[in-house]
């Protein structure tokens, strides 16, 4: 479920996300105060083409288990306060140069979740982004995904890659873990326990999973020993890491 709402005749408004997402894009307005609850949810607002009704306008973010995402152009200031709980606050922008007297006020309360500032939508980036270099590859996380992981990087040499295969189960929702489980729905973020050890997830959609069976590496001071991220090309994806994998054991 997720609703979105406005009161206070436009100038405060608050939106709700409760198992699922809100999403504000294209021209709208930011009124003085806007207020974001998120549980199990998530919420991402595009404030690129918001018309501001303050020059320091506040949001009030609170997070259980869930994450908002703002979308803010380089120019825009954003200060954050509050506190936060296994999870965080970040500006994850390439650059920030503010060139006006405008700044939004981020006030952010979260338990097992967190807000993050980009320069890009979901639609226009994803949110786990594999790197292949020439001796590892590197998982990239952001947004939702690496306040739910507690991880926002994970390098793996392909020397120590035993396995690759794609279309992986996910594990049920209930199953041990130091992340974030999402019920009803297919979100797995962090290390999940199996068979006596621990695999790192990063899943929205198991049908495009690529699984990486490992060498034992450290993640949030934990060993993992299988890694399984979705990504949009997850077959050609998985050739290619197969390949470099081989020609890395042929030395």
């Amino acid at each position: 479920m997720s609703t979105s709402m406005a009161v206070h005749d436009g100038t405060r408004r608050t939106l709700v996300a409760v198992l699922g997402g809100v999403s504000q894009r294209g021209p709208w307005r930011l009124g003085s105060r806007l207020r974001i609850l998120a549980v199990l949810g998530g919420a991402e607002l595009d404030l690129r083409h918001a018309t501001l009704g303050d020059e320091n306008p506040r949001i009030t973010v609170l997070a259980l288990l869930g994450g908002v995402t703002l979308i803010a152009p380089a120019d825009m200031a954003v200060e954050f306060s509050g506190a936060s709980l296994l999870g965080g606050r970040s500006d994850d922008r390439a650059a920030v140069t503010p060139a006006s007297s405008t700044v939004v006020h981020v006030r952010a309360f979260t338990v097992l979740g967190g807000v993050s500032v980009e320069d890009h939508a979901s639609g226009e980036m994803q949110r786990r982004r594999i790197e292949l270099g020439d001796d590892a590859l590197t998982i990239r996380l952001s947004g939702l995904a690496s306040f739910g992981a507690l991880a926002r990087e994970l390098r793996v040499p392909y020397a120590g890659i035993r396995g690759v295969s794609t279309g992986t189960e996910l594990p049920a929702a209930w199953t041990p873990r130091v992340g974030l489980s999402v019920p009803f729905s297919n979100v797995r973020y962090g290390r999940f326990r199996r068979d006596g050890g621990w695999d790192f997830l990063a899943v929205e959609d198991p049908a495009r999973t690529i699984a990486l069976d490992v060498e034992p590496i450290s993640v949030s001071g934990r060993p993992v020993r299988r890694i399984v991220v979705d990504a949009p090309d997850a077959a050609e994806l998985a050739a290619e890491i197969e390949r470099r994998v081989a020609a890395a054991a042929a030395g």
